[in-house]
């Protein structure tokens, strides 16, 4: 994105970045997106040379308070869910896959130094962030775990673990997650179904495989006709939006999601959405 600005700058008389997030906090990234607009405005070739001063015509920044007269309805105050709202207690299946990852964790560390074990703790954090996700997320890659595991060394210690995990898996499914099943008594206490007049409901998903996994899951649960094609998105009530998304047909669904006039009454996306895509 920056080598396309850098490459705009130079053909245009008159060059406006708008933003929420403009750079990493890094003194000389700021100086560097100046620099698009002014390049004699920060003289130093490295851009940690300067002062709020030398730049002061360039840049402007403004607050939600700053705008919320002219942003009216358009600005919603952010409501606070209690944290004992959004939490539910594991169901003994799931417990188990915990007990699981407990007993690796407790092994790993005890044996940390032998090459094994070896950078374990990262791949358990891993396998733990993906079963609060799916199931089906973890068990993808759990699996891809147990190969790489088994080709490199058939008798591993972790291999009883991880095929203790594997076989747990196999039996569960996001549809009878405790979490799952919170979410839907959620969607029915504001009002949610599918119909018409339900509120838009715009649902993250950090995985694919857990995206997939919810679509087909919430459209049996409130009997919706979904279909994963690309070109169907804006056109049904449960839309999807990931990476692999082709921007022709990414846009059309946010669009269709942002109208509120569109038949899109849910939002299922990945952290694409997150990624400058403007809901």
């Amino acid at each position: 994105a920056y080598r396309l600005a850098r490459l705009l700058s130079r053909r245009t008389d008159s060059m406006l970045l708008t933003t929420a997030t403009p750079h990493n906090g890094k003194r000389e990234t700021f100086g560097r997106l100046i620099s698009l607009l002014d390049p004699s405005a920060i003289p130093d070739p490295d851009f940690k040379e300067y002062t709020a001063e030398d730049i002061k015509g360039f840049f402007l920044m403004r607050f939600k308070e700053d705008v919320r007269e002219d942003a009216g309805e358009n600005l919603t105050d952010r409501l606070l869910v209690p944290l004992e709202q959004t939490t539910v207690e594991a169901t003994s299946e799931e417990e188990t896959i915990y007990q699981v990852l407990a007993e690796l964790r407790v092994e790993a560390m005890k044996n940390k130094s032998e090459e094994a074990w070896r950078n374990n703790v990262l791949v358990q954090y891993g396998i733990y962030k993906q079963f609060l996700s799916s199931p089906e997320s973890c068990r993808k890659t759990l699996q891809k775990r147990i190969k790489a595991v088994r080709e490199k060394n058939a008798e591993s210690p972790e291999l009883p673990y991880l095929d203790r995990m594997d076989q747990h898996l196999q039996t569960l499914s996001i549809q009878s997650s405790s979490r799952y099943q919170l979410l839907i008594r959620q969607l029915k206490q504001i009002g949610w179904d599918g119909k018409p007049n339900s509120p838009r409901v715009l649902v993250f998903t950090e995985y694919r495989e857990t995206q997939d996994a919810l679509a087909a899951a919430l459209a049996k649960d409130f009997k919706l006709k979904y279909s994963p094609k690309f070109e169907q998105q804006p056109k049904q009530v449960l839309a999807t939006i990931n990476g692999s998304c082709p921007d022709i047909h990414l846009m059309k669904t946010v669009e269709a999601f942002g109208t509120g006039s569109s038949e899109v009454r849910m939002l299922l996306a990945t952290d694409v959405a997150s990624e400058g895509v403007n809901l």
